[in-house]
């Protein structure tokens, strides 16, 4: 049987690129804040940050937005210790102050912020305060940084914290309790324009994935951060598709999805879904007719589903749209697009389309349920209608 086991390394020092290099050679001490699109390079300098922080015997905490990044992280790399944010901040708060944080809605990470700095100033005019020890963490590595809210830094400072190394990309922001990049300066206290990093060159769709990146640019609507370069085309795959499937053809789509991964055990294919309707009706299908050993896995929100993803081996894995921050698969279907609806700002939209299409190393496609008859991201020209950028086999 052939092996579906994915490795994944470092790269070294000489493939670096000039920026890359630049932003690796940064003090250890101080903030830093790393600007750069999809593909750019940024998890990659995080993780790197931290490899050297261990083998300098450094305590350090790599912070990630979501579980599904977390369990990559530690997957891929196991050798790097990674938290998710929310997950670490209330445990660390509880530990120091003997309160939890408040949550002011149901939406993860959505804390009174302003309480919680109360809290913390409290405790210096107690005269009890809360200085750093040895041993305790000393540097700060986040991941996604965009998607965690402002107040979330501003206690981090607080709470005694200085040396922050931040990568984050403002048109990828999708969370709605996000932070720009200028309220990212402004927190950090950065003035000049040399304490900002930016990349600019996509290494993810470097080798076979121009018309995936090419898709990926025209739902970019952020001036705060830097659009990133095509790739070279001389490789690349074929121009991504729509496809309109009629009533029962959704069998035969998924049968060719699962003869794709078994003809490429390594390969690693993400379907991204709407909501969890859609989710539990490809997944279903995709159940139903699997007949090898090919990794079948999904996250429904629970975080004990997460066990079952593997990033590190070849497969499928069904998860909602918005849970794929982060996440990087060969490639990627974006399932039933009727279901998704355009928000007031379309920029929203946009941004979610960014997101989800810039995940594909190589290739992508977009599934559309002939049985309904709407879809807004159609008729409110949210997809792209030039067919050297997106075809459909359907007139528009």
């Amino acid at each position: 049987m052939i092996s579906n086991k994915r490795r994944f390394e470092l790269p070294a020092a000489g493939d670096l690129s000039e920026e890359q290099e630049d932003i690796e050679d940064l003090e250890l001490d101080g903030q830093h804040l790393i600007i750069g699109g999809p593909g750019t390079g940024k998890s990659v300098l995080c993780l790197s940050r931290a490899r050297m922080l261990n083998k300098k015997s450094k305590p350090y905490c790599f912070l990630v937005f979501n579980v599904l990044l977390e369990r990559a992280t530690r997957q891929l790399y196991p050798d790097i210790t990674s938290s998710r944010w929310i997950r670490w901040i209330k445990r660390e708060f509880w530990g120091r102050y003997n309160k939890g944080l408040r949550e002011k809605s149901n939406k993860p990470g959505d804390f009174d912020w302003s309480l919680a700095k109360q809290t913390i100033d409290e405790k210096q005019e107690e005269h009890q305060p809360m200085a750093l020890q040895d041993g305790d963490i000393q540097y700060f590595i986040l991941d996604e940084g965009q998607d965690m809210p402002v107040g979330f830094y501003e206690v981090l400072i607080d709470m005694g914290w200085e040396n922050l190394f931040v990568a984050a990309d403002e048109n990828q922001s999708i969370t709605g309790l996000n932070s720009t990049i200028a309220n990212l300066r402004d927190v950090l206290g950065l003035s000049g324009v040399h304490e900002q990093h930016d990349l600019h060159e996509n290494f993810r769709q470097k080798d076979k994935g121009f018309f995936v990146a090419q898709l990926a640019n025209e739902f970019y609507c952020e001036t705060a951060s830097n659009q990133v370069s095509l790739p070279a085309i001389s490789r690349s795959t074929e121009i991504p598709w729509v496809y309109k499937y009629r009533a029962g053809h959704l069998d035969t789509i998924c049968k060719k999805i699962l003869l794709r991964c078994h003809n490429n055990p390594k390969e690693l294919i993400g379907i991204l879904a709407p909501n969890h309707t859609i989710r539990n009706k490809y997944l279903g299908i995709l159940q139903s007719i699997q007949q090898s050993e090919i990794l079948i896995s999904t996250y429904d929100g629970n975080e004990s589903s997460v066990e079952s993803i593997h990033f590190d081996r070849g497969g499928v894995v069904v998860i909602c749209a918005q849970s794929c921050k982060g996440l990087e698969f060969d490639t990627v279907f974006i399932a039933d697009i009727n279901e998704f609806w355009v928000r007031q700002d379309a920029c929203t939209t946009k941004k979610l389309f960014f997101v989800m299409t810039s995940r594909a190393r190589e290739r992508i496609y977009l599934l559309r349920d002939g049985a309904v008859q709407r879809c807004p991201v159609e008729d409110q020209a949210i997809l792209p209608r030039d067919d050297n950028i997106l075809k459909r086999n359907y007139p528009i």
